[in-house]
């Protein structure tokens, strides 16, 4: 049997998808179109099917224009049997448009204060967001305000002007 020989004092800083802290922000809703348990909090959506209406991942070729926002982790989100969060198809997702976030970021990424954002596009970590400009990523109108553990950091997202959302949920 294995006792804990090691014990921290300070809790880990931020949860995916958790507001960073309460300057104005935006946040709307949107449905999921991902499959049931693909989409999590602290990620990064574009439009779906419907823009204005629908969410999902990015995928390869997806163009900064679609981007929408990143989720949000909700009260109304539940834990299957295996203590599994899952979104499922067809629900509504709060979206942060633009505020202080809790964000996942890339495997392997090491962001530092001030760094631009780019929101990682196709199947390989798709939603995550990296520093790297190299990286594959489209730029996203956002920075780094703070380098958490686990792989989060807090991002500020500025508004997305563009005209896939200017008209829309804004």
């Amino acid at each position: 049997m294995s006792l804990w020989t090691e014990y921290s004092q300070q809790t880990p800083k931020g949860t995916a998808g958790s507001l960073f802290d309460l300057t104005v922000h935006t946040v709307d809703s949107f449905r999921n179109t991902e499959a049931d348990g693909v989409l999590l909090p602290g990620v990064g959506v574009v439009h779906g099917p419907n823009p204005g209406a629908d969410i999902a991942l990015p995928a390869e070729g997806t163009t900064a224009d679609k981007f929408v926002g990143v989720v949000m982790y909700g009260g109304s989100n539940e834990l299957d049997m295996k203590n599994n969060l899952i979104i499922p198809n067809g629900y509504q997702v709060s979206v942060m448009r633009h505020g202080r976030v809790w964000v996942k970021m890339a495997e392997g990424d090491e962001p530092s204060y001030g760094d631009p954002v780019y929101l990682v596009t196709g199947d390989d970590g798709a939603g995550r967001f990296t520093t790297d400009a190299e990286g594959g990523g489209i730029p996203i109108n956002a920075r780094i305000i703070e380098v958490g553990s686990n792989g989060l950091a807090a991002i500020e997202l500025y508004n997305q002007m563009s005209t896939a959302t200017a008209g829309g949920n804004a």
